[in-house]
């Protein structure tokens, strides 16, 4: 129920953001003149930090909980149409562990993917995209000199928006939810997803 309403969500926030920004594009009085051309990309490069929190059963129990914790997110991307972009995405995500009976703990994720992602038709100055992310990584426990690794594939659901503020540069926001899928160690069947929101800076080429 909980991921049905978040993806809800996301989906409202995306048509939201396309509504206000194809309002500020529409086209002006009657001899105003054209709209200004949208330059022509390529690709682009983009890094993400923000914060990652968790979601599920796991989360908190009568053990401890996962707090939030920082995440970071490095990417490259290929415009494939103006609209339709795919691309490699690398990230590395923590959690806090707040565990009963451990002091020295922490929790880290790295993560690799292929993400696409689709631009909504808004003004040039005015990105605002859905994604969709498929990827596998590796998540470490370290607690009392002691690690425990936990193997996971992932898909991640989104979106975001960015600002253009030079001729190839853009800053921005995104948030995704990201349903992960573990191999334990222990045999365990862990439930635990991450919320992600962050800032970003991309640069175009």
């Amino acid at each position: 129920m909980l991921r049905k309403s978040i993806a809800g969500l996301l989906f409202l926030s995306l048509i939201t953001f396309g509504s206000i920004a194809s309002a500020q594009d529409a086209p002006g009085p009657a001899g105003a003149g054209p709209a200004p051309m949208a330059p022509q990309f390529r690709g682009f490069v983009e890094a993400s930090l923000g914060v990652n929190m968790c979601s599920g059963d796991t989360c908190d129990n009568d053990l401890g909980s996962l707090d939030p914790g920082l995440g970071i997110n490095l990417a490259a991307f290929w415009l494939i149409t103006p609209q339709i972009a795919a691309g490699v995405t690398f990230g590395y995500h923590m959690l806090t562990p707040n565990v009963d009976g451990l002091d020295d703990t922490s929790f880290g994720t790295t993560q690799f993917g292929l993400e696409g992602r689709f631009f909504l038709p808004t003004s040039p100055n005015i990105k605002v995209y859905g994604l969709l992310g498929l990827g596998m990584g590796t998540g470490e426990f370290d607690f009392n000199g002691y690690t425990l690794e936990e193997d996971l594939t992932y898909v991640r659901l989104g979106g975001g928006v960015d600002f253009m503020v030079g001729p190839n540069l853009a800053i921005g926001g995104m948030l995704y939810y990201q349903v992960n899928s573990w191999d334990s160690e222990d045999g365990e069947d862990d439930d635990f997803d991450f919320i992600y929101i962050g800032a970003k800076l991309s640069v175009y080429f």
